[in-house]
Protein backbone atom coordinates (compact mmCIF):
# COMPACT_ATOMS: atom_id res chain seq x y z
CA UNK A 1 0.00 0.00 0.00
CA UNK A 2 1.31 3.29 -1.03
CA UNK A 3 2.42 6.19 2.12
CA UNK A 4 0.44 8.77 0.62
CA UNK A 5 -2.90 6.46 0.95
CA UNK A 6 -1.91 5.67 4.81
CA UNK A 7 -1.71 9.00 5.03
CA UNK A 8 -4.58 10.24 3.53
CA UNK A 9 -7.77 11.55 6.18
CA UNK A 10 -9.84 8.36 6.63
CA UNK A 11 -13.74 9.09 6.91
CA UNK A 12 -13.93 6.66 9.68
CA UNK A 13 -11.92 8.28 12.50
CA UNK A 14 -13.98 6.83 15.05
CA UNK A 15 -13.64 3.31 16.30
CA UNK A 16 -15.11 0.86 19.49
CA UNK A 17 -12.37 -2.00 20.22
CA UNK A 18 -14.63 -4.75 21.51
CA UNK A 19 -12.59 -7.20 24.04
CA UNK A 20 -13.88 -10.10 24.82
CA UNK A 21 -11.18 -11.80 26.24
CA UNK A 22 -9.94 -8.41 28.67
CA UNK A 23 -6.96 -10.84 30.24
CA UNK A 24 -5.52 -11.15 26.77
CA UNK A 25 -5.28 -7.54 26.18
CA UNK A 26 -2.27 -7.22 29.28
CA UNK A 27 -0.43 -10.32 27.31
CA UNK A 28 2.70 -8.94 25.81
CA UNK A 29 3.49 -9.77 22.53
CA UNK A 30 6.89 -7.96 20.87
CA UNK A 31 7.72 -6.02 23.68
CA UNK A 32 4.59 -4.68 23.37
CA UNK A 33 0.66 -5.45 25.36
CA UNK A 34 -1.78 -6.68 22.92
CA UNK A 35 -3.71 -3.46 23.93
CA UNK A 36 -1.21 -1.35 23.18
CA UNK A 37 -0.71 -2.78 19.61
CA UNK A 38 -4.40 -2.84 19.11
CA UNK A 39 -4.13 1.24 19.74
CA UNK A 40 -1.08 1.82 17.68
CA UNK A 41 -2.11 -0.16 14.95
CA UNK A 42 -5.28 1.86 14.92
CA UNK A 43 -3.77 4.95 15.39
CA UNK A 44 -1.55 4.14 12.12
CA UNK A 45 -5.25 2.98 9.95
CA UNK A 46 -5.92 6.41 10.60
CA UNK A 47 -8.24 5.91 13.83
CA UNK A 48 -8.15 9.24 16.31
CA UNK A 49 -11.16 8.85 18.85
CA UNK A 50 -10.96 5.18 20.07
CA UNK A 51 -13.19 3.63 22.73
CA UNK A 52 -12.12 0.64 24.57
CA UNK A 53 -14.46 -1.91 25.74
CA UNK A 54 -12.84 -2.22 29.24
CA UNK A 55 -13.06 -0.37 32.75
CA UNK A 56 -10.11 1.64 32.88
CA UNK A 57 -7.13 -0.14 34.42
CA UNK A 58 -5.47 0.68 37.60
CA UNK A 59 -3.02 3.28 38.01
CA UNK A 60 0.00 0.85 37.56
CA UNK A 61 -0.92 -0.62 34.84
CA UNK A 62 -2.90 2.57 33.26
CA UNK A 63 1.03 4.51 34.11
CA UNK A 64 2.72 2.24 32.19
CA UNK A 65 0.54 1.60 28.91
CA UNK A 66 2.22 3.41 25.75
CA UNK A 67 -0.65 4.94 23.88
CA UNK A 68 -0.42 6.52 20.10
CA UNK A 69 0.16 10.75 19.99
CA UNK A 70 -2.99 12.55 18.86
CA UNK A 71 -5.33 9.21 19.30
CA UNK A 72 -8.30 9.86 22.15
CA UNK A 73 -8.66 7.19 24.23
CA UNK A 74 -12.39 6.55 26.37
CA UNK A 75 -12.88 3.77 28.58
CA UNK A 76 -16.37 1.86 29.40
CA UNK A 77 -17.55 3.04 31.75
CA UNK A 78 -18.45 0.58 35.62
CA UNK A 79 -21.22 -1.86 34.10
CA UNK A 80 -22.01 -0.45 30.90
CA UNK A 81 -22.39 -2.69 27.64
CA UNK A 82 -22.61 -0.36 24.99
CA UNK A 83 -20.34 2.24 23.61
CA UNK A 84 -23.49 4.98 22.97
CA UNK A 85 -21.00 7.78 23.36
CA UNK A 86 -19.08 6.96 20.06
CA UNK A 87 -21.76 8.56 17.16
CA UNK A 88 -22.21 6.48 14.28
CA UNK A 89 -20.25 6.24 11.58
CA UNK A 90 -17.53 4.34 13.28
CA UNK A 91 -15.48 1.10 12.87
CA UNK A 92 -15.56 -1.62 15.20
CA UNK A 93 -12.73 -3.93 15.74
CA UNK A 94 -12.32 -6.94 17.81
CA UNK A 95 -9.30 -7.19 19.87
CA UNK A 96 -9.26 -10.69 19.37
CA UNK A 97 -7.59 -9.90 15.59
CA UNK A 98 -4.29 -8.77 14.29
CA UNK A 99 -5.15 -6.49 11.74
CA UNK A 100 -2.86 -5.65 9.19
CA UNK A 101 -2.73 -1.85 9.44
CA UNK A 102 -2.74 -1.48 5.79
CA UNK A 103 -5.78 -3.32 5.61
CA UNK A 104 -7.45 -1.48 8.62
CA UNK A 105 -6.09 1.62 6.90
CA UNK A 106 -8.26 0.74 3.58
CA UNK A 107 -11.70 -0.18 5.31
CA UNK A 108 -11.21 2.82 7.11
CA UNK A 109 -11.12 5.67 4.15
CA UNK A 110 -13.62 3.80 1.71
CA UNK A 111 -16.90 5.37 1.97
CA UNK A 112 -20.55 2.43 2.57
CA UNK A 113 -23.50 3.15 1.72
CA UNK A 114 -24.56 0.89 4.66
CA UNK A 115 -23.54 -0.78 7.04
CA UNK A 116 -21.23 -4.07 6.19
CA UNK A 117 -19.02 -6.37 8.62
CA UNK A 118 -15.91 -8.51 7.38
CA UNK A 119 -15.67 -11.65 9.06
CA UNK A 120 -13.44 -14.62 9.48
CA UNK A 121 -13.66 -18.03 8.37
CA UNK A 122 -15.86 -19.00 11.80
CA UNK A 123 -18.29 -15.92 11.09
CA UNK A 124 -16.86 -14.06 13.45
CA UNK A 125 -16.77 -9.90 13.17
CA UNK A 126 -13.33 -8.63 12.55
CA UNK A 127 -13.92 -5.06 11.70
CA UNK A 128 -17.75 -3.71 11.36
CA UNK A 129 -18.51 -0.44 9.64
CA UNK A 130 -21.35 1.04 11.48
CA UNK A 131 -23.28 3.75 9.57
CA UNK A 132 -26.36 4.59 11.64
CA UNK A 133 -26.83 3.60 15.69
CA UNK A 134 -29.58 1.72 14.36
CA UNK A 135 -28.16 -0.79 12.77
CA UNK A 136 -28.64 -4.53 13.32
CA UNK A 137 -28.37 -6.50 9.99
CA UNK A 138 -25.28 -6.30 8.42
CA UNK A 139 -24.19 -6.79 5.51
CA UNK A 140 -21.12 -9.62 5.29
CA UNK A 141 -18.48 -9.96 2.71
CA UNK A 142 -20.04 -13.11 1.60
CA UNK A 143 -23.49 -11.73 1.13
CA UNK A 144 -21.93 -9.52 -1.45
CA UNK A 145 -20.07 -12.20 -3.60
Amino acid sequence: MHAEFIRSPAPHERAILWVSHPALMTQRVGGMTVLERQLFAAARAGIKFLWIGLQQPDAPILDSMRTPPGMTVRWAQKAQGSMVECEPPYLGLSADHFIRVETLSYIARQRYPESVSFDDDAGLGVVQVVMTRDTEDFVTLADRT
